[in-house]
């Protein structure tokens, strides 16, 4: 029989829509019981305690698997955004803003430019050279590589800002990345490096990765490369280079013919399963948000930045201030801040605490849940005074998140004064719903006498909203007493 749902017919000849050939209703089904499945799995609706209760409406599981799915979106939004803050700090880099020491690779190759505090921050043997004797000296003294060439310290250098390379850098350097990471203690760029040798492992490069596990002592992967090998024994042992390989390491060679002798090969796997995206994220987040210890411990700051009302300054790093905000670097490239690093820069709206919240989010994008719900009102201000796209929105939410009768009226003022239009329509729509409450409260008269525009826009959005229900009802202006 024809089909209402998959019929080739046009529309308007397509039989009634309750006609349906079998394909189509077993579709169906399989949704509904999906949907119904992901409701219960998810919690999102609790067990009946009664058997004889039927399963959850198809259509409430369905809204609310998309739902979930929206939450999964937004967190994911909301990961990136983060990534991408935290790793803008690689335009300090590329653009040598404030840089204050010159790293040098070997065969006397050109110094590349950076900052003190952040190769401090991303490795304890750095650190340790830093605060050596040698390098206390002015900014241009150097810190030498002897072990890599140019490109390489350009691209260890890029992945220490960014925690990421492209992806025909990492093919060109992994190798010498990987052991550079491993002799300087790096262990996301370790892992990083890592994760790409496995990815692309084939016969033509499996004794180039096991010399580089044997070199950096890791056992696991070194068993990794020893099974692949042994696997493909006859592809790699009759390669060109196995001679000139088995020399340079018997140790090796010697190793992988008891493996394949052993069979221990076909017991072991290949490689163990990647851990999943969302691991790896968290794991660059820590890594670029390790820079805040340059902050907690002042290593190498450069420059005092000074709350209002004469408060205590704080050491920060002129680099970061610039990569964050593009008012900062204005700021700090006028030639008032070009003097020594004892020179500040003031933020006379914000007090010492405030201040040192906003400076914790710039070096860690993220903060304690008892500083954002303090603090939320005044970083928010400043987020849109100095042009911090990645705070504003990190405010936004949490004001959205924690939006309620005793604090509406606030977020309404602060979306104005930030002239933040979607958090302005949230606010106000929120007021409009729950008007009684917010304006026979205490605290509604003193607003409505500092921001008159505003209560004008809360009685308007309030008739908008009276007359679009009254639409929906079908009832008439004139008829109702309402508007007598």
């Amino acid at each position: 029989m024809d089909c209402s749902i998959c019929s080739a017919m046009p529309f308007i000849l397509r039989p009634p829509r309750n006609t349906i050939c079998g394909a189509c209703f077993e579709g169906a089904r399989s949704i509904i019981a999906l949907t119904n499945k992901l409701d219960t799995d998810k919690g999102f609706t609790d067990k009946p305690s009664n058997p004889t209760i039927s399963p959850p409406n198809s259509s409430k599981g369905f809204a609310n698997a998309l739902k979930w799915l929206k939450e999964m979106k937004e967190m994911e939004d909301e990961l990136s955004g983060k990534l991408s803050f935290l790793g803008g700090f690689r335009a300090a880099f590329r653009d040598q803003i404030h840089t204050d020491i010159q790293v040098k690779p070997g065969l006397n190759g050109p110094s590349i430019p950076a900052h003190r505090a952040l190769l401090a921050a991303r490795s304890d043997i750095f650190r340790h050279m830093l605060d050596s004797d040698g390098c206390k000296a002015p900014p241009s003294d150097t810190i030498i590589l002897p072990d890599l060439n140019y490109e390489e310290v350009d691209s260890l250098l890029e992945f220490l800002y960014s925690g990421h390379l492209p992806k025909e850098k990492m093919e060109k350097h992994v190798y010498t990345l990987c052991i550079s990471a491993d002799k300087y203690e790096i262990p996301f760029l370790q892992r990083f490096c890592e994760n790409q040798m496995l990815e692309s492992l084939n016969s033509s490069n499996a004794l180039d990765v096991l010399e580089i596990f044997d070199t950096c002592c890791n056992q696991s992967l070194k068993e990794t490369a020893l099974n692949f090998i042994v696997k493909n024994m006859e592809d790699v042992v009759f390669s060109a280079r196995f001679d000139a390989f088995a020399l340079k390491n018997p140790h090796l060679t010697a190793l992988k013919a008891l493996r394949s002798l052993q069979g221990f090969a076909n017991a072991l796997k290949w490689v163990k399963e990647m851990k999943d995206i969302e691991e790896l994220q968290n794991e660059k987040l820590r890594f670029l948000g390790g820079f805040v210890v340059a902050f907690k411990e002042q290593t190498h700051t450069d420059i005092q930045v000074k709350p209002g009302n004469n408060g205590r300054p704080i050491p920060a790093h002129r680099a970061l201030l610039a990569a964050r905000s593009s008012i900062f670097k204005n700021m700090l490239d006028s030639d008032g801040y070009k003097a020594p690093p004892h020179d500040t820069i003031t933020l006379p709206e914000l007090n010492h605490e405030e201040l040192d919240c906003l400076l914790e989010f710039l070096y860690s994008g993220n903060l304690p849940k008892e500083k954002v719900e303090k603090h939320v009102y005044s970083l928010s201000v400043a987020a849109d005074k100095y042009e911090i796209e990645y705070l504003q929105k990190f405010c936004d939410s949490q004001m959205l998140r924690s939006l309620n009768s005793s604090n509406a009226l606030d977020v309404l003022e602060i979306s104005d004064t930030c002239s933040n239009q979607r958090l302005k329509e949230a606010a106000l729509n929120f007021i409009v719903r729950n008007m009684g409450d917010i304006v026979f409260s205490a605290k509604f008269d003193a607003f409505a006498f500092k921001n008159p525009h505003l209560s004008v826009q809360i009685t308007r959005t309030s008739f908008m909203d009276v007359d679009y229900k009254r639409n929906e009802l079908g009832i008439e202006r004139e008829k109702c007493p309402s508007f007598a």
